[in-house]
């Protein structure tokens, strides 16, 4: 988590997205960091911390943090620090997309072959 901890170094407020029509994997992800950010906001100094994905079936209601998502975008919203998870490319990134290009730093953490944004 050294890693994690040094790139949203500096960071007040962040959100967590991942890739349309969210499975197992995408989901879990991005609860799992969403926990981990929110459970050390004082220590890394962080005002704010939101995740959201598009809506998914009840079979995932049994993750930690799940409801913690949100699934309605507030566009208006803004966000210094996006980090985009399980997601391979900017078109998969849906209405996520409006805070991955509003925010200042961009950060992507998957396993696909392209890297979202790249």
């Amino acid at each position: 988590m050294n890693k994690i901890n040094a790139e949203v170094m500096g960071a007040k407020r962040i959100v967590i997205a991942g890739h349309i029509r969210p499975d197992g994997d995408c989901i879990g992800s991005c609860t799992a960091l969403y926990l981990y950010l929110s459970q050390n906001m004082e220590k890394l100094g962080l005002e704010k911390v939101d995740v959201y994905l598009e809506p998914f079936g009840n079979e995932f209601r049994i993750l930690a943090g799940v409801e913690a998502i949100r699934h309605s975008y507030d566009t208006e919203e803004t966000y210094d620090t996006f980090i985009s998870l399980d997601c391979g490319s900017l078109d998969r990134l849906g209405n996520a997309l409006s805070f991955y290009n509003k925010a200042k730093k961009t950060i992507n953490i998957d396993h696909h072959g392209e890297p979202c944004g790249g």
